[in-house]
C-alpha cells in the first residue's frame, strides 16, 4: 500500500488532530492503526470499518471482509470509535480526512 500524505496535525490538552489525504488505502491503514492502539482485531469497530454490512439469516449485522466501501462515497461523514483508552472521531470531507 502506498503511504498517505499527512497535510497537518495539531495537539491540544486532550486531543490530537490529523488531516490526511483521502485515498482508498485509508481503510486498511486505519484498521491496522486501531489494532495497534489495542482495539480487538475481531471487534466490530475494526472489522466493519470501511466495509459493506449485510444481515445474516438471524438478522445480525455482518461485514464482508473481502470487500471495501468506496471511500469517495464517504463525504461529510462522521464516525466515532472508542474503547477504554481512546475516543476517536473521523470526519470524511470531500478530499481529506480529519
Amino acid at each position: 500500500m502506498r503511504k498517505l500524505k499527512l497535510f497537518g496535525l495539531n495537539r491540544s490538552k486532550n486531543r490530537n488532530y490529523y488531516c490526511l489525504e483521502k485515498r482508498q488505502e485509508f481503510f486498511g491503514y486505519f484498521r491496522k492503526f486501531l489494532i495497534n492502539l489495542g482495539f480487538e482485531e475481531r471487534s466490530s469497530s475494526v472489522c466493519e470499518f470501511g466495509r459493506p454490512i449485510y444481515f445474516d439469516k438471524d438478522n445480525y449485522p455482518q461485514s464482508d471482509e473481502t470487500k471495501e466501501d468506496k471511500i469517495e462515497n464517504y463525504v461529510d461523514d462522521h464516525t466515532f470509535i472508542w474503547n477504554k483508552e481512546y475516543k476517536i472521531d473521523i470526519v470524511f470531507g470531500k478530499s481529506r480526512i480529519f
